[in-house]
């Protein structure tokens, strides 16, 4: 990805990748949720995350040794700590599946894994065009998208809570699956502020 000589593309470049190792933990997520017995998702969704984090510590380096830049310095690091966020948190979810030992998965917290593979899958689709502004309009659009899913995600979340917390269910299920809730809806939370960098980039540079 990075040559000799940092270029824009590099950076375009580090965004995609990004994107792309987190669609693939989100689907990974959503897998294991189905199959919780699958240990070895857990373990792919960590390696994953460590080529996030490896991709984010390439373009903070990348940022102290490069005179010119496609967009302001701040800005990109922003944005590439935003993209990490999220695949972090789909990473926090995958431990605590495995950590808690879960059999089986309420139906909510598939449905909310599933919007995180929605947003993780717009905002790839969304940076993959961010290195031709001109397309203003169809970027501005993956934005709106990813903040319906978030207010899907967040609906979705709260009736997920009162469901959980009904009289009856297990104390140690409603604990265990309240952090696993919580961090889903967070993981959501993320891909819109991914989505509001984005947007900030468009309106500021294009």
């Amino acid at each position: 990805m990075w040559g000799p000589k940092t270029s824009d593309k590099d950076f375009f470049a580090a965004f995609s990748r990004h994107a792309e190792v987190t669609a693939n933990a989100a689907k990974l997520l959503v897998e294991l949720f189905e199959h919780p017995e699958r240990d070895h998702l857990a373990v792919e969704i960590e390696r994953d995350e460590h080529e996030g984090d490896k991709i984010l510590h390439d373009v903070v380096r990348a940022l102290r040794g490069t005179w010119i830049t496609p967009f302001d310095r701040h800005d990109i690091q922003t944005l590439i700590s935003r993209q990490d966020d999220v695949l972090d948190l789909i990473n926090a979810c995958s431990k605590r599946v495995t950590l808690f030992e879960v059999q089986t998965t309420p139906n909510d917290a598939l449905a909310l894994a599933r919007y995180i593979l929605k947003a993780a899958e717009t905002i790839k689709a969304a940076v993959q065009l961010i290195n031709n502004l001109k397309q203003t309009e169809e970027i501005l659009k993956l934005c709106e998208v990813l903040n319906e899913i978030e207010n899907d995600g967040d609906e979705l979340y709260r009736r997920s809570l009162a469901r959980l917390y009904k009289p009856g269910n297990d104390p140690l299920e409603v604990m265990k699956w309240r952090e696993i809730y919580d961090h889903l809806e967070t993981a959501l939370d993320r891909g819109e502020d991914v989505a509001n960098q984005i947007e900030s980039l468009v309106l500021e540079y294009s």
